[in-house]
């Protein structure tokens, strides 16, 4: 007998199911569309499930409803596209003109120039969690990035939806997120790379060679003196 399996979060909402979307799309895209056109839109809260990591510990991720997974990933998208060549050049995540691949290309070409290296490398704990959205608001309004107001609209209120259990899931909830960026939908990726710009900055500033990909951060450098001295910007 065959047994269809779905995804627990599914009967949390019909927003999570996207044969129900898929079955109402044009009326869920014009009520989407019209919310964003006036400046009352919002997401729905997000429902956490668990993912295990490498270490056995376990990482939440945030799944938005299939409606609002598209808003993200349209505004992504464009932001990415107008904002990849302000970013660093050696920030490798989540990017369409740069990948990993490029950095696993970089980082030994620039290591056999070397007589000799120094190296350090930086993994920062629970990232996404962590973030301030102070630091993301500052970021934002300082550095220049394109970003229309309705962009940055939808940018607030991903910032601010909350995420919560399947078995305590309310489509209604007046709980907002106060810190960190939800790990799970597109539009995070961005703002994980704007969270790190003035990081990459001033390691570029330092002229130490590095790669970053999201937290996981490579410098490296000649001089065992260069290299301590990025680490201290890590610390502040």
């Amino acid at each position: 007998m065959k047994h269809i399996h779905l995804p627990e979060y599914w009967s949390a909402d019909k927003g999570f199911n996207p044969y129900h979307v898929g079955a109402h799309s044009a009326g869920i895209a014009y009520a989407v569309d019209k919310a964003l056109a006036s400046g009352r839109y919002r997401p729905r809260p997000a429902v956490i499930y668990q993912v295990e990591k490498s270490d056995n510990t376990m990482r939440d991720v945030a799944v938005f409803q299939v409606a609002d997974n598209a808003v993200s990933t349209l505004t992504f998208r464009r932001l990415i596209e107008k904002n990849a060549r302000h970013l660093s050049a050696h920030a490798y995540a989540y990017r369409h003109d740069l990948t990993i691949h490029d950095a696993v290309l970089h980082i030994p070409s620039d290591l056999n120039l070397k007589s000799r290296i120094f190296i350090a490398e930086f993994d920062f704990r629970k990232f996404f969690d962590s973030i301030s959205h102070e630091h993301i608001n500052r970021i934002l309004k300082n550095e220049r990035f394109f970003i229309t107001d309705r962009e940055r609209r939808v940018i607030d209120v991903f910032l601010a939806a909350p995420s919560l259990r399947a078995s305590e899931y309310k489509r209604d909830s007046e709980e907002w997120r106060l810190r960190g960026i939800p790990q799970g939908t597109s539009v995070s990726l961005f703002l994980a790379n704007v969270a790190a710009y003035p990081l990459d900055r001033k390691l570029e500033g330092l002229g130490v060679g590095f790669a970053r990909y999201a937290d996981d951060t490579l410098i490296w450098g000649d001089s065992y003196d260069i290299v301590c001295r990025a680490v201290v910007v890590f610390r502040y």
